[in-house]
């Protein structure tokens, strides 16, 4: 039973949109997206030129379900490669998927909440780009019910990234947002147009 691989090792959870024909009859409603337990090894990459996870499971099950009903996708993040971070056993096929898109230059979206974990995550965990909703929503939305206070011990280390970016860098001004205020948004509550914004190393 030791030997070899453990069954997910290599494994993600890849949401598909726009998968109705594929269906059987005898599925009373197609879903607008089609959910796949994968070996990411045997995908092609080099189909995608973006590759995005998502933090929570329920977001990535409704990520294609709620678009356009509650946020707006760039055109970018509707084409991507869309997987479910997971964690824990789930997380082990995420992190070697991770490591070969960075490999292939590819840009490897963050999509999560918008509280010290999950941008702890975005900017610690090797992404490339962010995505979230637009700087005024997020100033006018974040809360203090949506930022848990077991979180703060992560708030040093987006903190110590976030000084380290430039002036103008546009992440700098929603990462300090979250850290002094101590607001946050959880994905779920995102609405209108969603931005993506690269993290800067």
């Amino acid at each position: 039973k030791s030997a070899g691989s453990a069954p997910m090792d290599s494994r993600v959870l890849m949401a598909q949109a726009n998968c109705s024909s594929y269906f059987p009859e005898w599925v009373n409603e197609s879903p607008s997206q089609w959910v796949m337990d994968i070996d990411w090894q045997t995908l092609q990459l080099n189909q995608y030129a973006d590759v995005l996870m998502v933090e929570n499971r329920d977001a990535f099950y409704q990520y294609f379900a709620l678009h356009p009903q509650r946020y707006i996708l760039p055109e970018s993040a509707l084409n991507a490669l869309v997987v479910y971070r997971g964690d824990k056993h789930e997380a082990k096929g995420c992190k070697g998927l991770r490591e070969a898109c960075l490999a292939q230059g590819k840009r490897l979206i963050y999509f999560g909440d918008y509280d010290n974990a999950g941008l702890n995550f975005g900017v610690n965990g090797g992404y490339s780009h962010i995505m979230l909703p637009h700087d005024q929503y997020l100033f006018e939305h974040a809360n203090d019910l949506a930022q848990d206070a077991k979180q703060i011990k992560l708030a040093p280390s987006v903190r110590e990234f976030a000084l380290g970016l430039a002036a103008d860098d546009p992440l700098k001004g929603l990462l300090l947002h979250n850290i002094d205020k101590q607001k946050g948004l959880r994905q779920q509550a995102f609405k209108g147009p969603l931005q993506i914004l690269p993290i800067n190393r």
